[in-house]
């Protein structure tokens, strides 16, 4: 499946070095206790603006199954690409991408003829493949403005000299990603994959 990038990432790759180092990886850079501490405000910070937008509706009902997905859909986004997108950005874009991210996860769990008439695999008699190929396309091109926009600012802070007057209190994940990927560590070389998404 399109979906593990031919094996390239941390959930579908086989048992072996690629495995070995991508986890070495998420256990040192990204899921480390330090990391994690560092996203501490910004919990904080989410939490608050969720308190001030159900406050706001004294009067009215309030959908909390709604006001606590999206605020868990923030903190995820903003650990994942924090600073990528101001605030109307990041909003339109979260939703756009928490209904997208739904939909995968529905399609994987589908019951899907062709798991048990693998003969039937190409006809794709559900549409389910198709639909998977098109959610993973948009999800390509999604990623991929993000990492250019990303090399687009820090390429601008360090033509202007704000490189280190500019710094977060956290770094997110696309930070890590970022730093890893210029600077070169013997103990963690990773193969090129298939896709920048994979690092």
């Amino acid at each position: 499946m399109s979906l593990s990038y031919g094996g390239a990432d941390m959930v579908f790759a086989e048992y072996g070095p690629h495995l070995r180092n991508v986890r070495a990886l998420c256990a040192r850079e990204i899921l480390s206790k330090n990391t994690l501490d560092s996203f501490s405000a910004l919990r904080k910070q989410e939490i608050q603006r969720t308190l001030r937008s159900i406050y706001a509706k004294v009067n009215s009902a309030v959908d909390i199954r709604q006001e606590m997905y999206l605020t868990m859909l923030n903190v995820i986004m903003n650990m994942l690409w924090g600073g990528t997108h101001d605030d109307e950005d990041r909003n339109r874009i979260g939703a756009e991408f928490g209904r997208l991210a739904e939909e995968m996860i529905n399609n994987l769990g589908r019951t899907n003829i062709s798991d048990f008439f693998p003969v039937l695999a190409k006809f794709d008699l559900q549409g389910i493949d198709q639909r998977m190929k098109e959610l993973i396309s948009w999800l390509d091109t999604f990623f991929e403005s993000l990492i250019d926009k990303r090399v687009k600012m820090d390429h601008e802070l360090k033509l202007n000299g704000d490189e280190n007057s500019k710094k977060n209190e956290f770094k997110d994940f696309l930070q890590v990603f970022q730093k890893f990927k210029t600077k070169v560590n013997p103990k963690l070389l990773l193969p090129q994959p298939t896709s920048r998404l994979c690092l």
